[in-house]
């Protein structure tokens, strides 16, 4: 019996070695979130945006360009071997016979240059030029757009790859318990103490323990994965999940909706692309309408033949598009479908985003209760494992019932770890879907905050 309870005290003395070790603390990089942040705002997806923001400055520059002097300068050098030369009909001049007279060689150099300004198109320049502005406003949006969206992607990558580390850390010394009561119940059979049924049962517990850390390390290397993906290194560990400042935490939902609607840059970018749609609609119709150009030119010409050499010639045209088979009104009546549809994705993104932001709210709201209740049941298990430990040591309970209350101590542990970066996780994706700054809130490195401290 004494044997049997040192097996018992020194199952415990495990089962209470702190847990606090930080998600992958083996050697290698340490990523921290503010830098996975940073990586990821630099990769492939939000570069794309940037270039979109270059190519609608592009497309501003050429759509200004009708309103800029147009040069244009024609050389050319003709020369002919022999020309056809002029024939004398037989008899016009007395003479018996046709008489070809030769008009010789011929070289001709011509040069010119002409220079054109738009006076007035009717506002198809104009529309032009708003719709081109628009355009890159719609741009840069987008581009805060996908920014956001991809720190939304590294935060949750970074947070698997923290609470997968945590499940590691919780499985393994789930493992060292279940090997430590393997070695005492073994001994106590070997003694004759206990039957052989507590040996395979604490067996048994082992092995599904040793199955829950191989899923944990699949799912760690998983996360792992899918942060280099996004940061773009190769990452090996990680530090803490940082936490956010609770400044904001008594905020309604409605209020939290409305601080989205007003930074979150898919409403603006939709918004400018709406209004560039009807712009180059309008500047289509203007096709139909006159336009007023002036037109100045200068030529000079080298050939024998001309008296002329030197010409110069200034002119106002008035072009009237008399009939383009129906291309200008097809366009304008496609750009205004397209600005419609555009409206719509607006409205509908709108609505999405309210959605986004009220169970982002509930999920903090959600995660705060579940730690407060994982708490509460790990605080729970633990008595109830004490209490069967000294049962089990009284002959009051079977082995197959302390193995239950072990499995339910690692089972709240698990609860815990799980729920607390849950929480952090939640409350750092609703600052991210409100249009906040993440890289803010994550500047500084915390590793506790108000109900978070489990250690």
């Amino acid at each position: 019996m004494e044997r049997k309870t040192a097996a018992i005290v020194g199952a415990l003395a495990i089962m209470m070695l702190s847990l606090g070790r930080p998600a992958c603390a083996d050697t290698g990089r340490v990523l921290t979130l503010q830098t996975a942040l940073k990586l990821a705002s630099r990769g492939p997806a939000v570069r794309e945006a940037a270039a979109a923001i270059d190519r609608a400055a592009a497309l501003q520059r050429q759509a200004s360009s009708a309103r800029h002097l147009q040069l244009e300068l024609d050389a050319n050098d003709r020369f002919l071997a022999s020309s056809p030369g002029y024939v004398i009909p037989r008899g016009s001049l007395g003479n018996p016979v046709a008489l070809g007279l030769i008009g010789g060689e011929r070289h001709v150099w011509t040069a010119s240059i002409e220079v054109r300004q738009l006076l007035w198109d009717a506002g198809r320049t104009k529309n032009l030029l708003e719709a081109a502005g628009r355009a890159r406003e719609a741009a840069r949006a987008r581009h805060r757009a996908v920014e956001r969206a991809v720190e939304l992607g590294t935060l949750k990558a970074y947070a698997a790859v923290c609470v997968t580390g945590d499940l590691i850390d919780v499985a393994k010394k789930a493992v060292a318990e279940y090997e430590a009561l393997l070695d005492q119940v073994t001994a106590l059979v070997a003694n004759e103490q206990l039957p052989m049924a507590d040996q395979l049962q604490a067996r048994a517990a082992l092995e599904a323990a040793r199955v829950k850390l191989i899923d944990a390390k699949a799912q760690h290397a998983k996360a792992l994965a899918m942060l280099e993906e996004l940061a773009g290194v190769p990452v090996t560990a990680v530090a803490p999940m940082p936490l956010p400042a609770q400044a904001d935490a008594g905020l309604s939902a409605d209020t939290w909706i409305a601080r989205a609607l007003k930074r979150r840059q898919e409403l603006t970018a939709l918004e400018r692309r709406e209004s560039a749609l009807k712009a180059r609609a309008e500047a289509a119709r203007a096709d139909k309408r006159p336009a007023l150009v002036a037109i100045a030119g200068a030529q000079r010409v080298d050939d024998e033949y001309q008296l002329h050499k030197n010409n110069a010639s200034v002119a106002v045209a008035l072009r009237i598009p008399l009939l383009d088979g129906g291309l200008a009104s097809s366009r304008a009546a496609q750009l205004s479908c397209e600005a419609r549809a555009a409206g719509a994705r607006l409205e509908e993104v709108r609505r999405r985003i309210r959605r986004e932001v009220r169970d982002a709210f509930t999920d903090v709201a959600a995660a705060r209760q579940r730690l407060e209740a994982a708490r509460a049941g790990r605080t729970a298990a633990n008595e109830a494992l004490r209490m069967a430990r000294l049962r089990y040591k009284e002959n009051l309970i079977t082995n197959r019932e302390l193995l239950d209350a072990e499995a339910d101590a690692v089972e709240a542990r698990r609860s815990v770890v799980m729920a607390r970066t849950q929480l952090v996780t939640a409350q750092l994706a609703l600052e991210n879907l409100a249009g906040g700054d993440l890289l803010a809130q994550v500047g500084t490195q915390h590793t506790t905050t108000e109900g978070t401290s489990d250690d």
